[in-house]
């Protein structure tokens, strides 16, 4: 290695380091840039590529070390940027921020800057404040992704058509982006045009952070099975498989192996049409079958609209054994209410869809009703000490556990998680909490859903408002009791 170059070969070793680098290898990449740092140290973009090299081994502290220096040298927008991204990366966003802006103070034109700076705002819930940077960022270079990140800044703000401009916009830049035709498939669903929605939300399949099968036989067309065996495998979250396992009762015609998620076996064992269930993996199924989907893909194959939706409730069923078992926790005498306020961190939405505990106090002083925190997860931890209020989650050991607990409660109040998809399935009454910027399956400004009969629907009426609908979850809860 060391007879490779010759002493003064800096910039061949930086170009070598950069190549490693962009092939992914950051172990290389770190190593030739080191050897170029070491032979030229004044040189400042060596060592900002040096710790942007440590920054993706996530070796964040070698990486800003790297940045200082260089700022020593010669302050630069690159090397400001470099280290807001870094802090960003490590969820030090107020912080990333202040780096960003020191970067623009250099230069104010720079498209890369403004986006980055416009991706933490959004993070921090400033939606209003990103938009203006990924306008000014629009201006110097035309992307894609600004246009998404913009169309999804709109659309958290409750403004669908800005937001509809922005996705088009992206579509005619690069027709073929899957993730532009996704965006906009999202937001055609939100706004119930089924018709072009479901094919572009499809285009999700080809997007590069999609998770894809390989699987070695065909994609089921929809044509008739004629006997043969249709392998559905989930691929989305919990709450997803749970509303879309419906659509397995309106395939005919053959044998249905599902595969899904390990936490929902136990309460799908018995589902009706499913012939053979297996537990998700990421490799081929071990069993001989002919044809296969995805279950998000049904609703294209059956041609959905929103007047042929398949909502005949309910669909589950909980375990007769273990609601006998659950029944005696609960004062038949009182009005009983289960309630979460957190859905799974893994979802990327997760920050604007979830309250806090505390945000229920206000319903707790309405008379005759117990309350039951059915929150499961690091959320649980956020424990409300009331005498009006028990905390379940850690007792449920499984969905069969969960749907025993539903089926003895009156009244289901949530924000837009799993358990909404459970009790909706069950029939029984749920509540939602939903965020202004809400999920496309609950479509815009109603109050009901046609996915579950049993639901109502409680709306955020400004961003990051969660008392506005929770007094309105009260103003009900006091009508009907």
């Amino acid at each position: 290695m060391e007879q490779l170059f010759a002493i003064n070969d800096a910039e061949k070793l930086h170009t070598l380091g950069l190549s490693f680098f962009n092939q992914g290898d950051y172990y290389q990449a770190v190593q030739y840039l080191q050897r170029a740092v070491k032979l030229s140290p004044k040189t400042w973009h060596y060592l900002i590529n040096l710790g942007i090299a440590f920054a993706a081994q996530t070796h964040y502290d070698k990486a800003i070390q790297c940045f200082k220096k260089s700022i020593q040298i010669q302050p630069t927008a690159e090397s400001y940027l470099a280290w807001g991204t870094a802090l960003y990366k490590q969820k030090k966003l107020k912080l990333a921020i202040n780096y960003y802006q020191k970067a623009l103070q250099l230069d104010a034109q720079n498209s890369e800057i403004h986006f980055n700076l416009a991706s933490v705002l959004e993070k921090l819930n400033q939606p209003e404040i990103a938009i203006t940077h990924y306008q000014k960022a629009l201006t110097v270079v035309p992307q894609v992704k600004i246009h998404i990140n913009m169309g999804i800044a709109f659309q958290r703000l409750g403004d669908h058509l800005q937001a509809l401009t922005c996705f088009q916009a992206a579509l005619e830049l690069s027709p073929a982006s899957a993730d532009a035709a996704f965006s906009l498939g999202l937001l055609q669903l939100l706004m119930g045009n089924y018709i072009e929605g479901w094919p572009n939300y499809e285009r999700r399949l080809l997007k590069q952070d999609f998770f894809k099968r390989t699987l070695k036989k065909p994609r089921w067309d929809g044509s008739p099975l004629n006997g043969r065996t249709l392998f559905v495998y989930s691929e989305q979250g919990l709450g997803d498989t749970l509303q879309f396992i419906r659509y397995l009762l309106l395939i005919q015609g053959g044998t249905v192996v599902f595969e899904c998620q390990p936490a929902l076996i136990s309460v799908l064992k018995n589902y009706p049409s499913v012939d053979i269930l297996l537990i998700s993996t990421a490799e081929e199924p071990n069993i001989v079958y002919d044809v296969y989907i995805s279950l998000m893909s049904l609703p294209v194959i059956f041609q959905t609209s929103l007047n042929t939706i398949p909502n005949q409730i309910p669909y589950l069923f909980p375990l007769a054994e273990k609601v006998e078992k659950w029944r005696p926790t609960f004062d038949s005498s009182t009005f009983n209410i289960g309630f979460t306020w957190a859905g799974s961190p893994q979802n990327p939405h997760d920050h604007t869809r979830s309250c806090q505990a505390t945000d229920f106090l206000v319903l707790f002083d309405i008379p005759g009703v117990k309350f039951y925190s059915l929150q499961k997860g690091d959320a649980a931890k956020q424990k409300l000490k009331h005498p009006k209020v028990d905390h379940l989650g850690h007792k449920l050991h499984d969905f069969t556990d969960t749907a025993a607990v539903v089926a003895c409660l009156d009244l289901v109040i949530s924000v837009d998680t799993a358990i909404i998809h459970l009790a909706g399935a069950m029939g029984k009454s749920v509540w939602v909490l939903l965020a202004l910027d809400s999920d496309w399956r609950w479509l815009l400004e109603r109050s009901d859903s046609p996915w579950y009969p049993s639901v109502r629907l409680s709306r955020q009426t400004k961003f990051a408002d969660w008392q506005t609908p929770i007094q309105a979850i009260k103003r009900a809860l006091l009508e009907q009791l």
